[in-house]
């Protein structure tokens, strides 16, 4: 009866000290977007067009993208940019956030330079910003 009990003893703690670890799910977005908006609200209130990206004198990734308030008022967003090089590896230095204004139903741009010349894929993140 002993052995029962410390059998059962034994089994008991092994199922609880030796619990399977909990990996990673695969994300759903196979391909991650050039833009990330921050909020869901933007998306309703931003439009954009096709990017522009050439290459600078020094080698450097220059992208514009065309960007648009769709409300009857002034937006007031911030953005940054996260540049790739050749292995997905975000390159530094990051940018900061800047603030942009978007004066209402007018066509404006988000014009940035990468910060080194390795970039070769970019992301730009939006988010609200204050006015």
């Amino acid at each position: 009866m002993r052995y029962v009990i410390a059998f059962s003893l034994c089994l008991m703690l092994l199922s609880i000290g030796c619990t399977q670890p909990l990996g990673g799910r695969p994300d759903e977005a196979q391909v991650y977007p050039k833009i990330t908006l921050s909020q869901t609200s933007l998306q309703n209130a931003l439009g954009f067009n096709t990017p522009t990206v050439s290459r600078g004198a020094v080698d450097q990734m220059k992208v514009t993208q065309p960007i648009r308030a769709k409300s009857d008022d002034a937006l007031f967003i911030e953005y940054k940019v996260i540049w790739y090089d050749a292995s997905r590896t975000p390159v530094r230095p990051h940018m900061s956030w800047t603030a942009k204004r978007l004066e209402p139903r007018q066509p404006d741009f988000i014009t940035v330079l990468a910060t080194s010349s390795k970039a070769v894929d970019y992301n730009i993140q939006i988010r609200w910003g204050k006015p």
